[in-house]
């Protein structure tokens, strides 16, 4: 079975479309069981539909999600305070945070304050108070994620 999303690569996340295949029906019974009554939209088809047929749109999109998960490490490899847990392969990363006076909570509140929206991990089944969930993006924003890292007073 392959399931996928466009909500990355193709860029369109707030369409909500994705797809799966699968040569064996047995497989597909069960979330066709989950699937809501209703169908896309067609605007949400047109969009995809677009996005399937834009292959140097997507090539850019992992380019840029490659370049910014080294840049990104690079940067954090320095800091003290918090560290990116190596081996993403993803569109998004895990920061561990390494001071002892702070958890997820904590940062995730003063990153907002600083206009930075991160997933806390305590609300990720499975991670908890010692890591945030970072979703790559442009230079510009990773700039942003970063500064306010390193502006986060000690507590």
């Amino acid at each position: 079975m392959v399931l996928r999303t466009f909500s990355k690569a193709y860029g369109l996340a707030g369409l909500r479309v994705g797809f799966g295949m699968s040569g064996n029906a047995a497989l597909m019974e069960p979330l066709r069981r989950l699937k809501p009554t209703w169908n896309v939209g067609q605007l949400q088809l047109a969009g995809a539909i677009a996005g399937l047929q834009d292959d140097s749109h997507v090539a850019r999109a992992v380019k840029t999600v490659v370049e910014m998960r080294g840049y990104v490490a690079r940067q954090m490899a320095g800091m003290s305070r918090f560290r990116m847990v190596p081996h993403s392969r993803a569109n998004f990363f895990l920061t561990e945070i390494l001071d002892p006076a702070l958890d997820s909570d904590t940062v995730f509140e003063e990153l907002l304050k600083r206009g930075v929206i991160v997933k806390n991990g305590n609300h990720i089944e499975g991670l908890g108070s010692r890591y945030l969930r970072v979703d790559l993006n442009l230079k510009v924003h990773m700039d942003r994620f970063l500064n306010a890292l390193n502006d986060l007073p000690a507590h």
